[in-house]
């Protein structure tokens, strides 16, 4: 969810793995019942949002094996090893002194006034949750389908644009965007707005089939061009003759 925001409001590209988003992972524990937190350890170098997770569950459990033991847990900073699943000693701090925390005397109170942040807050586009929220509610589709399409902010504007359309019914565009243009996505490692197909194209070839004028299956023919090449579906229905008599 945080990284989909980010994406969305255009402040990120957030790819943690290059450091664009950056955690350190503080952990303390507590026996049942007592009031005060152990030690603070801090562990740095997490690269992924699993790897957050990994490092506070590894440190949590190493205090913990090392107090049932009978040994102390000192204040220091560890460095997390992603591959090996466990964090390494980097260097101790003997008191939270260490730290070195104090005011930079260079950097001047900065005052952001009501109106600039009201401008700021008018800005903002529609965030992934609400955009959910409205796919279930406005076009029905389940929560699962419209999360994985709110996911990603160019996947979503293809979406809408081809309801804009008004030509094909909201499941249906979901349905392929989520089934065959997924997979094609996944496939070649890429955004939908890098490839050829248009809201337009998707949208007229969908009608095709809710009219019956082709098949599922030929439908699935003329995605594959279409994909690569902004050509008419009816063109293409045309050329490889895929039109179907249904009555």
């Amino acid at each position: 969810t945080l990284r989909t925001i980010l994406l969305y409001l255009g402040i990120s590209d957030a790819k943690m793995q290059e450091g664009s988003i950056r955690a350190d992972v503080n952990v303390s524990v507590r026996p049942v019942g007592a009031k005060e937190y152990g030690v603070r350890v801090e562990t740095k170098n997490v690269s992924s949002f699993s790897g957050v997770y990994n490092a506070i569950v590894y440190e949590a459990n190493r205090q913990i094996e090392e107090l049932e033991a009978g040994r102390e847990v000192y204040q220091e900073t560890r460095r997390w090893d992603d591959a090996a699943g466990k964090n390494v000693l980097m260097r101790s701090k003997e008191d939270a002194q260490d730290y070195r925390y104090f005011p930079d005397p260079d950097l001047l109170t900065f005052v952001v006034s009501d109106e600039k942040i009201a401008e700021i807050k008018a800005s903002i586009p529609e965030l992934p949750v609400a955009k959910t929220m409205r796919y279930m509610s406005e076009y029905k589709l389940s929560r699962a389908d419209s999360e994985l399409l709110a996911l990603n902010k160019n996947t979503a504007a293809f979406f809408e644009a081809v309801i804009a359309t008004g030509k094909c019914e909201p499941k249906s565009v979901s349905n392929w965007i989520l089934g065959d243009i997924y997979k094609v996505l996944n496939e070649r490692k890429c955004e939908i707005t890098d490839l050829a197909l248009t809201p337009a194209n998707l949208a007229e070839m969908i009608s095709l089939i809710e009219k019956k004028t082709i098949s599922n299956a030929a439908g699935k023919t003329v995605l594959e061009v279409i994909l690569d090449a902004d050509k008419d579906p009816n063109e293409i229905v045309k050329e490889k003759g895929l039109a179907q008599v249904s009555d």
